[in-house]
């Protein structure tokens, strides 16, 4: 199972670095944050828990901090709230236009380790796998943004598809991971 979970964070990381989205870094923190949050109050649920978390402003060490928490995962910005100032500034509110909520990470990932998933057996994991929260960061003089965010355990995901019996074997990941490691081609 082991090489599953590391074939997944590799296929995942290779995904936000293909998308050349220098922006990403804040979205790896937003779904760092939120995965604190979310363990924190598996096990402290009548505590607050506080949302700092150190930030990173470069993909690949966002992902470093990111990746042993073992959940993959995706946000976007859907809007906020900005203008605020020290000057007086008052924030409004704005909604961010065109927002695809679909990313295609869950795909790309699937498409390696469980290419004959069934789409039943694919809603089962939208529906009983996949987290879906909103998560707000809160700037200075009333600014914010907010985002929706998409969490996924890498454990749980892998369980699913091995019961469903559509998961490739770990000695497969392995090879896969190998190959990778040696001739560097895209997974």
């Amino acid at each position: 199972m082991e090489n599953l979970i590391e074939l997944v964070k590799k296929i995942y990381t290779q995904h936000i670095l293909d998308l050349n989205d220098y922006s990403s870094y804040e979205e790896i923190h937003v779904l760092n944050t939120c995965v604190k949050k979310f363990e924190f109050q598996k096990t402290n649920p009548h505590s607050y828990f506080r949302d700092y978390v150190e930030r990173f402003y470069d993909n690949k060490e966002a992902l470093e901090n990111f990746l042993p928490h073992n959940y993959i995962g995706f946000c976007v910005r859907t809007g906020g709230h900005s203008g605020g100032s020290c000057f007086g500034g008052e924030a409004s509110y704005e909604k961010a236009e065109n927002v695809n909520l679909n990313n295609d990470y869950l795909d790309k990932i699937l498409e390696v380790i469980a290419p004959d998933v069934s789409y039943l057996t694919y809603r089962k994991i939208e529906k009983e796998i996949i987290i879906q929260t909103e998560h707000t960061e809160h700037e200075y003089y009333g600014n914010n943004d907010i985002y929706f965010v998409q969490l996924i355990p890498i454990k749980p995901l892998l369980e699913m598809l091995n019961e469903k019996k559509y998961l490739i074997s770990d000695e497969m990941a392995q090879k896969l991971l190998e190959n990778n490691k040696s001739n560097k081609p895209k997974i």
